[in-house]
């Protein structure tokens, strides 16, 4: 690797503490003895935390054998092996090979590395985003390719991959104007019917085409354009409507209206233990961080319209989360993995190609149609919360994408397709944003939502709500 390496060469056992101390030494053995096994290596578990000076790697790695254990530094890579664990992570910034220490704690199973800055006192970002750690950082950050997953690559250069993103650049929410591609028919093509995460999926439907009414609404990515989804998802939204339901909510509001008090862990102080703007929070937990580890390791090389895309099917999906939060007051139940789908929008038309005004009536027309409150103030009221978590900022974003992911998975009918072409890519581009970028771009989209939230009203949703209101308390 060009870098040093390091082989157990003393050990004294502490008894008081059931630890071993290991001193190392420079030596050429990773290369020689590690590289050959690495395809039949297991991803041990493992949490990364820093002082001024150090960042500490904690390896869970139990019933390990001390004299097995390598471990080599290489400016910002990090490689680790001891059989069966094999781990690789690279890092933001510079870390240098002297005076890195290691130590075996046999009664918790842990083993810890503590690896010294390069720069002492330089902070490193993003070390509870452990999926982004575990993939190789892209060299030719400019070169536009599509996303690939990593199966095993070479770190080739310096520069430290951040999903495309530039930062000096602006987003411009305005929405592209374009006339629709079609064949000598009329007819749009149906060799280019992608969908999901920065459009990377297609053919996925056509094994569940008897489930597509229940977890579609009837809508079939694999044989409709966008337009045509997103036509077909308002045409199943007024006919779902039910003016009776809406009526009696409105009508009768206390029940709904209860709802509205509960506070989410975007609204509690930072002195409340389940608050996410807490100092508590400001990393993501061990839990939280293991989830991470589980994700595919892919790289997303996009344009600033395909950002732009991105960041609107994050609105529509925070909004379906939030929405599910609040109306089981943080806890999930048995709809949770319908209604968060049918809530965000793109997720049920397969699309985010349409602007953020766009979205955001479409979400307030599931708000009057699919839940059991048809409550206007609560889809309102989940805008709200949409605009909360954004400006908290990506590891808020994080935890409501997990929440979905966990929910969605665990309905076990065909729904997990919205985490696999959706809710898990976009936890993997999230970490991929360098922390200043992230909170820019969020912070623009939570300013944007806001601005059009202000000026939307039950006119502007077409199912005559105002009407029906009227009408009702005249009679």
């Amino acid at each position: 690797t060009g870098g040093s390496a390091f082989s157990f060469v003393s050990v004294s056992l502490c008894l008081n503490h059931l630890k071993f101390f290991f001193r190392f030494s420079a030596t050429d053995k990773w290369q020689n003895s590690q590289v050959e096994v690495l395809g039949h290596m297991i991803t041990p578990k493992f949490s990364l935390s820093q002082s001024d000076d150090e960042v500490v790697v904690s390896i869970h790695a139990k019933h390990v054998s001390a004299k097995d254990m390598d471990f080599a530094v290489d400016d910002r890579e990090l490689k680790f092996h001891c059989k069966p664990y094999f781990l690789r992570l690279y890092f933001r910034n510079s870390l240098t090979a002297e005076g890195a220490q290691a130590s075996y704690d046999i009664g918790e199973g842990t083993i810890t590395l503590r690896l010294r800055k390069n720069v002492p006192g330089q902070y490193f970002e993003g070390l509870d985003m452990l999926s982004q750690l575990m993939t190789e950082p892209r060299a030719d950050r400019g070169k536009q390719r599509p996303a690939i997953e990593v199966i095993s690559s070479t770190y080739q250069g310096e520069g430290f991959r951040d999903g495309g993103i530039d930062d000096e650049e602006e987003i411009d929410w305005t929405f592209p104007q374009q006339l629709t591609s079609s064949d000598s028919d009329g007819e749009i093509a149906l060799s280019a019917r992608h969908y999901g995460f920065n459009d990377s999926y297609s053919g996925l439907f056509k094994d569940i085409t008897d489930e597509l009414e229940d977890i579609m609404h009837g809508i079939c990515p694999d044989s409709m354009s966008e337009q045509e989804r997103c036509n077909a998802l308002f045409e199943y939204q007024d006919s779902a409507f039910d003016d009776e339901a809406y009526l009696f909510t409105v009508m009768c509001p206390d029940e709904a209206d209860e709802y509205l008090h509960w506070k989410g862990p975007w609204d509690l102080s930072e002195d409340d233990d389940d608050s996410w703007c807490g100092k508590q929070n400001a990393l993501l937990n061990d839990e939280e961080q293991d989830t991470l580890t589980r994700l595919p390791k892919k790289e997303f090389v996009m344009s600033s319209e395909q950002k732009k895309q991105a960041l609107r099917a994050l609105c529509s999906m925070i909004f379906g989360i939030v929405y599910d939060m609040r109306m089981t007051q943080g806890e999930a139940s048995c709809e949770s993995s319908w209604l968060i789908p049918s809530m965000g929008c793109v997720l049920c038309s397969m699309s985010a190609n349409v602007s953020v005004r766009d979205i955001l009536i479409s979400s307030l027309r599931s708000s009057v149609v699919f839940p059991l409150y048809r409550s206007w103030k609560l889809g309102k009221r989940a805008i709200k919360d949409t605009v909360a978590v954004l400006k908290l900022g990506r590891r808020a974003a994080l935890r409501c994408l997990m929440y979905a992911d966990r929910q969605i998975t665990s309905g076990g009918d065909g729904r997990s397709i919205f985490s696999r072409v959706w809710v898990k890519d976009m936890m993997v581009w999230l970490q991929q944003l360098p922390e200043e970028s992230a909170k820019r771009y969020l912070e623009s989209l939570a300013m944007h939502i806001e601005a059009i939230d202000g000026s939307l009203g039950k006119g502007d949703v077409g199912l005559q709500l105002d009407l029906l209101e009227r009408l009702a308390k005249e009679q």
